[in-house]
């Protein structure tokens, strides 16, 4: 094999390399926002943590898999919040977030556990800020995040905030 064919081999070799390396860190990737990756690990440890939080207070009990779907919307939520207000320039002390989700019928339960009590209180950053800095400017900021979604979870639907379809586990994300 001539020195040419050797470095042809090995470029190819290396972009393959890179290639699956990206699709490995894609597949696993539940959302980004501004470049803030949430693995689907992440979303499961929160969606232990949540559950384990809100079955603990008594009541009814929610599974899993129950808790899984919600936890990725308050994640995504949590995480549009946080870049948001961060561009704007906005703060919410644990206090206000804390009085916020006491006066929600199921945030008492779910800040039981820590994990799943950062999730909340991130979630009550993206309730809060959209009040304090009105529809018009938060729909703005809103529009200049960069938001990814594994489409495993659905599409990301700006006008309601909020994650739409059932996703598909097979449809990986072939933009992304």
């Amino acid at each position: 094999m001539t020195a040419r064919k050797r470095l042809i081999a090995l470029v190819v070799a290396a972009g393959a390399l890179v290639a699956c390396t990206g699709c490995a860190e894609r597949s696993s990737m539940a959302f980004s926002v501004d470049g803030t990756v949430v693995t689907e690990n992440q979303v499961d440890q929160v969606a232990q943590s949540c559950m384990t939080s809100y079955n603990s207070a008594g009541g009814s009990q929610v599974t899993l898999s129950d808790m899984r779907e919600q936890s990725i919307q308050w994640q995504l939520d949590g995480a549009i919040g946080v870049a948001a207000a961060k561009r704007l320039g906005i703060s919410f002390s644990q206090d206000d977030r804390t009085q916020f989700l006491n006066q929600t019928a199921d945030g008492p339960a779910l800040m039981r556990d820590p994990l799943c009590q950062q999730a909340m209180y991130d979630f009550a950053t993206v309730v809060l800020l959209s009040y304090q800095a009105g529809s018009a400017q938060f729909t703005s900021t809103l529009a200049t995040l960069d938001i990814v979604v594994n489409p495993r979870f659905g599409t990301f639907d700006p006008t309601s905030v909020s994650l739409v379809g059932t996703g598909s586990l097979s449809q990986l994300d072939a933009d992304h």
